[in-house]
């Protein structure tokens, strides 16, 4: 007997329902945190790197703009065009101060600050440069701002290119790795999910299929009982080694074999009795039947008397009819010797008389 045999189809059904409620919230849960995990890398990178990449390249673009509105202020024709170029270049430094302090501001550890560090000093020495470089412009001195320009504003331009480009490049790499570390966080936690799902999936597939197997043998064997009992086997053995909601159906069966058992044995007991006295009643009719017999041949025994016996009662009849005629003649007989006698009497008593008168005389 297995642990399993002691418990329940129910109650392997509560605590398998447990278990995956368990384990889809486990799934869930870490499904949230992955998830959270992968959104505030998302959030971080669309919030920080890719602004601080943005930041880091318009300053690049805008160092670049401004050297070479350096170059047009030095072929400007008129003072307006040389006043628009000015005015757009202080535009232009007012939007990389800005620039420089929102990324300064927006640095999350110190490799990003050390690299950063880098760009303020040549930044400042690009404007030291540049301004006076624009010096000369304004002074009207073209030719030396010509020459100033190439002597020393592009190469002070083009050495704080090669940081801003370096720290550009640096921010672009780090985006991706951000990137490529996002897609790999979250196509681990699809993985992850997906075999998680599969597990359960599974889990709960052999699980049918046991609970399906359990259901099967166990209505398998309650049917049979109650086939064979049907069938009139009264002998069949309900064996029971499990602990399950067909158990009490299982004893059920059992105590109706049994009950089925001591009915039929009593039934057998009263047939076995009404057969005996049926017999008994058989050998009592056959004894009937010969007294029958004998009764109807006593009572043709007797007919044929009473024949007789009507025949010489008819004969009787005739005979004291006869006899009744005769003793009507013999009564008339009588009578007239009646009325002799009296006459004999009265002779006689004429003759004593007489006698008597003769005697006297």
């Amino acid at each position: 007997m297995t642990f399993l045999s002691n418990v329940g189809i129910a109650k392997r059904l509560y605590v398998v329902s447990a278990l995956l409620s368990v384990a889809l919230i486990g799934v869930a849960v870490f499904a949230t945190i992955s998830l959270k995990k992968v959104a505030h890398a998302a959030d971080e990178t669309g919030n920080n790197r890719v602004p601080q990449l943005g930041r880091m390249a318009a300053l690049e673009l805008n160092v670049t703009r401004v050297s070479l509105q350096v170059r047009h202020s030095i072929l400007s024709r008129t003072p307006e065009e040389l006043a628009t170029t000015l005015a757009d270049i202080g535009a232009k430094r007012k939007l990389i101060d800005e620039a420089m302090g929102e990324y300064e501001k927006s640095l999350l550890n110190d490799i990003g600050r050390e690299r950063f560090a880098k760009v303020p000093p040549l930044l400042a020495a690009f404007w030291r440069v540049g301004e006076a470089n624009l010096k000369l412009i304004q002074d009207g001195k073209k030719a030396e701002a010509f020459a100033f320009l190439v002597d020393k504003t592009i190469p002070a331009r083009n050495e704080l290119l090669v940081v801003l480009t370096d720290t550009v490049k640096f921010q672009n790499d780090a985006l991706h790795k951000d990137v490529n570390g996002i897609e790999h966080d979250a196509n681990a936690t699809l993985n992850l999910l997906l075999g998680l799902v599969a597990a359960i999936v599974v889990g709960l597939a052999l699980f049918s299929w046991h609970v399906a197997g359990v259901l099967q043998r166990r209505v398998a064997q309650s049917q049979g009982v109650a086939e064979r009992v049907r069938d009139g086997d009264l002998a069949v053995d309900v064996e029971d080694n499990a602990r399950d909601e067909f158990t009490p159906l299982l004893a059920a069966l059992r105590d109706m074999r049994g009950s089925l058992a001591k009915v039929v044995g009593g039934v057998r007991q009263n047939a076995e009795g009404v057969a005996t006295a049926s017999a008994q009643i058989a050998q009592g009719n056959q004894d009937l039947s010969q007294r029958t017999e004998q009764q109807a041949s006593a009572l043709e025994e007797t007919a044929a008397s009473m024949e007789q016996l009507s025949s010489t009662v008819k004969q009787n009849a005739d005979n004291a009819k006869q006899a009744n005629q005769l003793a009507l003649g013999a009564s008339t007989v009588a009578i007239q010797g009646g009325a002799v006698v009296g006459q004999v009497v009265e002779t006689m008593k004429g003759i004593n008389d007489s006698s008597k008168k003769i005697a006297d005389i």
